[in-house]
């Protein structure tokens, strides 16, 4: 900068550095139940999947950047603002869909510099998830596979899967209730038993 004395034409010159504040990044954090997977989701940053319907998960994010300034977290599923502008950076529900949490610096008590509007200083970044339930497990017993002894001392044999649930889930566990028999494996359950 240089400044001039039109007066006695004096003058001097001083430099200054002006160093921009950090990009603004929004990333998850520990505190995110069940963990999220990074790109395995085609229309969100992260995939949550729910282990059974209706679960309850914590999204829990962190936003770093943008100066010494606080930071507000606004969050929306599948479009529509779900919680109070402003909220904390964790959210707790219970229904599937696409998260948003969009981190923008908080101007409260800032000097806004001359000539400017707050929301000329809006500085924001968000990050998305999408939440994943699976469907309703059931157990489908396949009467193809079925054997019904003829006699006593013979094999009788029941055979069920485990439809639904949980993508890559398992092994599960059957018992026919107040019965002996119980079975578990990954994608049929076989109960045998002698008479």
């Amino acid at each position: 900068m240089r400044g001039i004395d039109n007066i006695f034409n004096c003058e001097d010159t001083e430099s200054f550095t002006i160093l921009p504040a950090d990009p603004i990044t929004v990333i998850p954090t520990g505190g995110t139940s069940p963990s999220p997977q990074l790109g395995a989701s085609d229309v969100a940053d992260y995939k949550v999947d729910l282990t059974c319907p209706g679960d309850s998960f914590t999204l829990e994010v962190q936003a770093q950047g943008g100066g010494s300034i606080n930071h507000i977290y606004n969050w929306t599923r599948n479009g529509i603002a779900i919680a109070p502008a402003g909220a904390g950076n964790q959210l707790t529900a219970s229904q599937p869909g696409i998260y948003n949490v969009e981190a923008s610096i908080d101007l409260t008590g800032v000097d806004i510099p001359y000539q400017f509007t707050p929301a000329q200083m809006v500085c924001a970044q968000s990050v998305s998830f999408e939440v994943v339930e699976p469907s309703e497990m059931s157990i489908v017993e396949v009467f193809d596979r079925r054997v019904i002894p003829a006699c006593s001392g013979d094999t009788a044999q029941l055979v069920f899967e485990v439809v639904g649930g949980a993508s890559n889930a398992g092994p599960y566990s059957l018992d026919i209730q107040n019965g002996a028999l119980s079975g578990t494996s990954v994608g049929e359950v076989v109960f045998t038993q002698v008479d």
